[in-house]
């Protein structure tokens, strides 16, 4: 043999060992695969209940050592429930007859008497000349820490359902006793206002006796009727305005069909004191909640006069109709109101003024935001610097016909 045949029959020989090599460790990381993605594979020779594999691996996850339990019909019987080597026949079945890879879920028993519940998937690799199948090979996936994961996971969900049944039940029962408290404290306001007239109007009646009995001379005692009676007025007001606030947002509105124009119209009552400007407003009928909206534009309308200050006063009214609502601005030229306080004027008994320079009761705009929201709308101050003061009211409503 010449010097170039050895050469190449060396270099053939040494790539056959590196092939082999590389074959070997394909093998070594074919089985780490296996062992590693799943908990075990297996084979069965269709035909010959005492020809199989059971992986070590998976043998192991079921409490056995390798040569403890054989591959066999016989090993299956020990660690599947009955019934168990049948549903593998007809699985095996089903996938010669059509081609589709079979892949169930079977409980298996662990040694110590646990049930792992796990996923068989396999296929035929090996036909017989008939085409009946010879070989099949498949996989073993443990489902168990997923399936009891996914138990818990519906048991906790089930538990926070029952709770929060519980929840909504109790909320249902507070609902009802805070509308029956509502109710209650309702009927007290009407009673308490029939209770607190009679003294009222004793008072002033009083006041007014007094007052005629005194002499012209007595200057001071007089001054001192004289705001006793002022008290009394402011009293009557704050009785009204406390009473309209609780009465306001308790019934349901009727949703009529109304031209905003005609609202705004009745809103209106101050033609002495002040000038009422419209400048824009939807010309097509709205279906809205009418009663309320124009008590929110009175108490609007009558806030915008009462704290103009000297001066005729002049209230601007203007709306723009967008789906399922229509938007208002009611706008004066008075002092306006300071970003600082557009909030709190909306509280209750709230106002910017000192009483004895004329303020009203502070309920106006509470009750004006009560309706609101009670119909579902807003009510907040645009931020609109002095002079003048500006409030946006949003307010369910559809375009008519």
């Amino acid at each position: 043999m010449g010097d170039g045949q050895t050469e190449r029959l060396e270099a053939a020989e040494a790539e056959v060992s590196r092939l082999r090599a590389l074959l070997a460790h394909r093998a070594r990381v074919r089985d780490e695969v296996l062992e590693g993605a799943l908990t075990g594979w297996w084979g069965w020779q269709v035909g010959d209940d005492r020809a199989g594999y059971l992986s070590p691996a998976f043998k192991a996850r079921l409490g056995y050592a390798d040569d403890e339990l054989p591959s066999s019909v016989e090993g299956l019987e020990r660690v599947h429930p009955p019934g168990t080597t049948e549903r593998l026949r007809a699985a095996f079945a089903a996938h010669a007859a059509t081609g589709v890879p079979f892949d169930i879920t079977l409980p298996f028993y662990h040694r110590d008497g646990s049930v792992l519940w796990v996923q068989c998937r396999g296929r035929i690799i090996d036909w017989h000349a008939d085409g009946q199948p010879k070989r099949i090979v498949g996989g073993y996936v443990d489902l168990t820490r997923f399936l009891r994961s996914e138990e818990e996971a519906r048991s906790h969900l089930a538990q926070q359902a029952d709770q929060l049944v519980r929840v909504n039940e109790e909320l249902a029962t507070r609902a009802a006793q805070l509308e029956r408290s509502n109710a209650a404290l309702e009927d007290f306001a009407y009673a308490a206002s029939h209770d607190l007239q009679a003294p009222l109007r004793a008072v002033a009646n009083f006041a007014a006796w007094i007052a005629e009995e005194l002499p012209p001379e007595a200057a001071e005692v007089h001054g001192h009727v004289d705001r006793l009676l002022d008290r009394v007025d402011r009293l009557r007001l704050l009785h009204r305005d406390l009473l309209a606030y609780a009465r306001a947002g308790q019934a349901v509105a009727e949703v009529v069909e109304v031209k905003l124009a005609a609202v705004v119209a009745n809103a209106w009552r101050h033609d002495a004191a002040a000038s009422l400007v419209i400048e824009r407003l939807p010309d097509r009928p709205l279906r809205l909640a009418a009663a309320p909206l124009l008590a929110v534009l009175r108490a609007l309308m009558d806030n915008a006069v009462q704290h103009h200050g000297e001066g005729r006063a002049t209230v601007t009214v203007r709306a723009v109709a967008q789906p399922g609502r229509v938007v208002l601005t009611v706008a004066d030229d008075g002092p306006g109101v300071e970003p600082r306080y557009h909030e709190r004027i909306f509280g209750v008994l709230e106002t910017l003024r000192s009483r004895d320079a004329g303020a009203g009761s502070g309920m106006g705009l509470p009750i004006a935001r009560k309706y609101a929201e009670a119909a579902g709308g807003q009510i907040a101050v645009l931020p609109q610097g002095p002079p003048g003061a500006a409030f946006q009211v949003t307010w369910p409503a559809e375009v008519g016909p």
